[in-house]
């Protein structure tokens, strides 16, 4: 039985070969002889088994799709790392860059930031805050022994936000700019129009007695005028908030809500005699000369 089935695999070997070559050689001639005919034929036989080409070419362009999307997440995964890293490293310098800025401002504006105009001044820490709907005041850790005065000008690094009101031996109390008792004269810089800065508690301060033709604008920068004996010309005080009919509302510079530090500031004004300033000798002559006047002695002001 075994020999048998050797014998019939044998058989049918060459047979199949000989029968494969048969029609190769048959498809040539008739390709040869008959062309229009071979085409007709081989485009029909590629009609009949497309679907089934296409149906089985599904999956090989769906894994090479997935290889080619594998190779780019891979590449976006490195890109995204690279980033990362920059993103970390320019954080880094922006936060060094902020703590530069800070301790520069710091520098200016509170550790005693050299003024032309001021005569003494120093810095203190707000201990307590008065915050009710009438009276916004705050206590800060310097008085009397330190060279504070009543009526000296309070700032913080961006602008007014008072002036001392009361003055003990340790401590003295300030009144806020936000305060309803609160008046400073002021100046709308780009209009050039003089007003009255007054305090409305937890509303917005307002402008008073300014024209009614004026062109004050929302945006625009309020500064001190330099009226009034306490307050020099030019503090940034606020920025104009909104215009109406009556209506001028200020939003301040100063960080009402967050005082930690503050600036105490008594400024040489205009028209004021420096202390330190040298009454001029009569030069000597040989004809007696007109008597000068009395020169009005300067108050004295404490140097710090």
């Amino acid at each position: 039985m075994r020999r048998s089935l050797s014998l019939s695999s044998l058989w049918s070997q060459p047979l199949g070969a000989v029968v494969l070559i048969a029609a190769a050689l048959i498809l040539i001639l008739f390709n040869f002889i008959f062309p229009q005919s071979a085409a007709a034929f081989r485009a029909g036989v590629v009609d009949f088994f497309a679907p089934v080409i296409h149906i089985f070419a599904k999956p090989a362009e769906m894994l090479q799709g997935l290889q080619g999307g594998m190779g780019e997440l891979a590449h976006l995964r490195e890109e995204n790392a690279r980033l990362q890293k920059e993103v970390a490293n320019l954080k880094g310098w922006a936060q060094a860059a902020q703590q530069f800025e800070e301790e520069n401002k710091s520098l200016q504006s509170l550790l005693k930031y050299k003024d032309e105009a001021v005569l003494s001044y120093l810095t203190a820490r707000v201990i307590a805050e008065n915050g009710g709907g009438l009276n916004d005041s705050a206590i800060i850790t310097a008085g009397a022994r330190d060279g504070v005065e009543k009526n000296m000008v309070v700032l913080d690094e961006d602008g007014v936000v008072g002036r001392v009101i009361e003055v003990g031996d340790w401590s003295a109390r300030i009144l806020l700019i936000n305060d309803f008792n609160f008046r400073l004269p002021v100046m709308v810089e780009e209009a050039r129009q003089r007003a009255i800065f007054t305090g409305q508690g937890r509303e917005a301060p307002k402008l008073l007695y300014i024209a009614q033709e004026s062109d004050v604008k929302p945006g625009m920068r309020v500064v001190t005028s330099g009226q009034g004996g306490i307050f020099p010309p030019g503090l940034p005080v606020g920025a104009v908030k909104e215009v109406a009919a009556h209506n001028i509302t200020v939003t301040p510079f100063g960080r009402l809500d967050r005082l930690t530090v503050v600036r105490l500031a008594h400024y040489q004004l205009s028209g004021q005699a420096s202390p330190a300033a040298p009454v001029p000798a009569v030069p000597a002559s040989s004809s007696p000369a007109p008597a000068a006047p009395p020169v009005p002695a300067a108050p004295a002001a404490k140097a710090r």
